[in-house]
C-alpha cells in the first residue's frame, strides 16, 4: 500500500521479500501489528487486514516523535486513508495470487527508487519495541525492584508476567497458579526479562517462518542443533534463501519425493550438508495451533543425519521394488511413491490414540527405536479386512502398501525378528521361493510360508476366473475374513479342484502345488502363529502374487 509524502494513496506495488522483515505479533485475533504490516489471508475480502493497517498508522501517528517529518507523513496518511480503495484494489488483484506463498500488505512511502516500508524505519520498530513489552505489563504487571529471569535464570532489573507465547498455566481458573488468581500475578509466577521476550519471541516467529513443516497431517518444528560453525553457517544460508514453503501439498502432488510427504521438507537436504556425519543432531516438535495458542503434542530428539541417509537409502530402495508396482503408471515410471502417509494409514481412526500410534512409530524410524511385531501386523490386517468389506475393488493396493510398511520398518531394523523362528528352507528356485527365500525376516515360520502360498494358490483360481467369466466368485471364500490353519486347510483343496475344473492346473501344477505341499509336511501337526499373522501372509500372496509371477507366462504355456 503506497502513500505519497502528502498521505495520499497511490496503489498497491509488489515488493519481493529479498531481506528480513520486522514483524511484531498482533495480539490476539482482533489485534494489530503495530508495524503497519500484516499477513494478507483474505483475497476477496481484505477488509479486516486493510482495517488493521489503518490502526496501526494511527497508533504509529501518536506514538513517534512528533517533532519528526515520519509523523507529519503519518497523520496525513491516516486523514486521507482510502479504506474501501485498498480493498478494491487488492480484490482485483486476487487471480495473481497463489496458495503456495505467503503474502503480507503493509504500508509503505513511495520515493523515486522505490518504496520505504514503514516497518524498517528505526522509529516504527522503536514504537512497536515499546508497545509490546507494554503490553505483557499491562497484562500480567512488572516489576523494577529486580528478580530472576525464568527463562534465562539471570538477575534482571525488570521482569514482566504473562507472556503469552510461552507460558505453562492458566491465569482465568482458580487453582491453577500458586501466586494467585489475579493476572497481576502472573509476574510471580513465571516472570520473564526483556531480552528473554525479544529472543523467544523472534524464535518462534522464525521457526514459523522457516522451520515449520507438514507431515501426513501432523505439523512440527525441525530444531538443529549445531556445534560446527561452518555448518551451522551454510545451514543459516539455506534458511534464508528458503521462501515460503507450502504446508500441504495438493491433489496433483501425490507422488511426492519425501519421506513426509512435505516438498519443502529440510531432511535431506540437512543430511547431505553434513555428509551424513553426526555432526548436528534434529529435534522434530509437533504441535497443535488453535486460534492464538498452541500446545506441543511430541518430542523426537536426538535424530541424527546418520538415520535421515538411512532412511532415504530404505525408501529409495522401497521405491523401485517393481513387485510393489500396480498402477500402468508406476510401472511405466518404475516407481513406487513411500513415504510416511503410508505408514499412518495403518495407524487406524480413532483419534488421540491412532495419531499416538503414528507419532510412536514416526519415533522409531527416526530415532532407530522399536516396533512390537504383533501390534503392528494386528493394525496392518485390520486396514486390509476394512478395505475388503468397505470395497474389495481396491484391497490389492491396501495390502502392497501395507507389504512396503513393513519392509520399510524392517529394512530400518525398527522391527525385532522372531526370537527362535523355524525358517523353511526351500529347494525350489521358482519365483514364489524365490521371493520366500527374499524375505526371511517375514517368512520366520513354515505356517507363514503356507499362509501366503496359500494366497497365491487362491490368486490362480481368481485370475483363470476372471479370464473366463471376468467375475471371480472364488473370491468370496476369502473376502474379509480372518484365517486360521483349518480354513487354509479347506482351501487348498476348494482352490486345486477349481484349477481342474477350469482346466488350469497346469498353472501350478510344477511350481505353486509341490511347494505348498512341501510347505504342509514341514508344518505337520504344529501352528505356531495366530490368525492375524496368517491372514497377513496370505492376504500378501493373494495381492501380490500376480506381480510375483505371471500365470501367461509361467506353467500354462508348458502345459499346452
Amino acid at each position: 500500500m503506497c502513500f505519497n509524502k502528502e498521505g495520499e494513496y497511490i496503489g498497491i506495488k509488489d515488493f519481493s521479500r529479498d531481506s528480513e522483515i520486522f514483524y511484531i505479533q498482533a495480539s490476539g485475533s482482533n489485534g494489530f501489528s503495530v508495524c503497519a504490516l500484516q499477513y494478507l489471508t483474505n483475497f476477496n475480502n481484505p477488509s479486516s487486514t486493510v482495517g488493521k493497517i489503518q490502526r496501526a498508522v494511527a497508533y504509529l501517528s501518536e506514538n513517534v516523535s512528533q517533532k519528526s517529518k515520519l509523523c507529519k507523513i503519518l497523520l496525513l496518511i491516516n486523514v486521507h486513508f482510502p479504506i474501501d480503495l485498498i480493498k478494491d484494489d487488492i480484490s482485483a488483484r486476487k487471480n495473481s495470487f497463489s496458495r503456495e506463498y505467503t503474502y503480507y500488505l503493509f504500508a509503505a512511502l513511495s520515493q523515486d527508487n522505490g518504496i520505504k516500508p514503514f516497518f524498517n524505519d528505526q522509529e516504527v520498530q522503536s514504537a512497536a519495541i515499546e508497545e509490546l513489552f507494554n503490553r505483557y505489563a499491562g497484562k500480567g504487571g512488572d516489576i523494577t525492584k529486580g528478580g530472576i529471569c525464568s527463562v534465562c535464570g539471570e538477575e534482571k532489573e525488570k521482569l514482566y508476567g504473562n507472556f503469552s507465547l510461552l507460558k505453562c498455566y492458566n491465569l482465568d481458573k482458580r487453582g491453577m497458579i500458586t501466586g494467585g488468581f489475579h493476572k497481576s500475578q502472573g509476574v510471580h509466577n513465571f516472570p520473564v526479562c526483556r531480552e528473554c521476550i525479544a529472543d523467544v519471541t523472534y524464535g518462534l516467529v522464525f521457526a514459523k517462518e522457516n522451520l515449520s513443516f507438514w507431515m501426513s497431517g501432523e505439523n512440527y518444528f525441525l530444531l538443529p542443533k549445531v556445534r560446527n560453525v561452518e555448518i551451522k553457517d551454510m545451514l543459516i544460508d539455506i534458511l534464508s534463501k528458503r521462501s515460503k514453503r507450502k504446508k500441504i501439498p495438493t491433489l496433483k502432488e501425490v507422488e511426492l519425493q519425501s519421506i513426509t510427504a512435505d516438498e519443502s521438507e529440510l531432511l535431506e537436504e540437512i543430511a547431505e550438508l553434513t555428509k551424513g556425519k553426526d555432526t548436528i543432531t534434529l529435534s522434530l516438535i509437533f504441535y497443535e495451533e488453535k486460534n492464538a495458542a498452541w500446545r506441543i503434542i511430541a518430542e523426537i530428539n536426538e535424530v541424527l543425519p546418520s538415520r535421515i541417509k538411512a532412511i532415504y537409502a530404505v525408501k529409495e530402495e522401497i521405491d523401485r521394488y517393481s513387485l510393489l508396482f500396480l498402477s500402468q503408471k508406476e510401472r511405466e515410471n518404475s516407481r513406487y511413491f513411500f513415504d510416511l502417509r503410508k505408514l499412518k494409514a495403518f495407524a487406524g481412526h480413532d483419534g488421540k490414540q491412532s495419531r499416538k500410534i503414528f507419532l510412536d512409530w514416526v519415533d522409531a524410524v527416526f530415532r532407530s527405536g522399536k516396533i512390537d511385531r504383533k501390534n503392528l501386523i494386528t493394525k496392518l490386517v485390520k486396514t486390509i479386512l476394512n478395505q475388503m468389506k468397505e470395497n474389495s475393488d481396491y484391497y490389492a493396493f491396501t495390502v502392497r502398501d501395507a507389504w512396503a510398511v513393513f519392509l520399510f520398518l524392517i529394512k530400518l531394523k525398527a522391527i525385532d525378528a522372531i526370537a527362535g523362528g523355524k525358517s523353511m528352507k526351500l529347494a525350489s528356485t521358482n519365483p514364489y521361493g524365490t521371493f520366500i527365500k527374499e524375505n526371511p525376516d517375514f517368512f520366520t515360520q513354515p505356517e507363514q510360508v503356507v499362509s501366503f502360498l496359500t494366497g497365491c494358490y487362491v490368486s490362480a483360481v481368481i485370475y483363470v476366473q476372471r479370464q473366463s467369466k471376468n467375475k471371480a466368485p472364488f473370491f468370496k471364500k476369502v473376502h474379509g475374513l480372518k484365517l486360521d490353519k483349518r480354513r487354509l486347510q479347506e482351501l487348498y483343496p476348494e482352490a486345486r479342484n477349481k484349477l481342474h475344473q477350469y482346466d488350469k492346473f497346469g498353472l501350478v501344477a510344477k511350481t505353486l502345488d509341490p511347494l505348498l505341499a512341501e510347505a504342509w509336511v514341514k508344518v505337520g501337526n504344529s501352528w505356531d502363529i495366530n490368525d492375524t499373522e496368517a491372514t497377513f501372509a496370505f492376504t500378501v500372496g493373494l495381492a501380490l502374487s500376480g506381480n510375483i509371477v505371471n500365470p501367461d507366462k509361467s506353467e500354462q504355456e508348458e502345459d499346452k
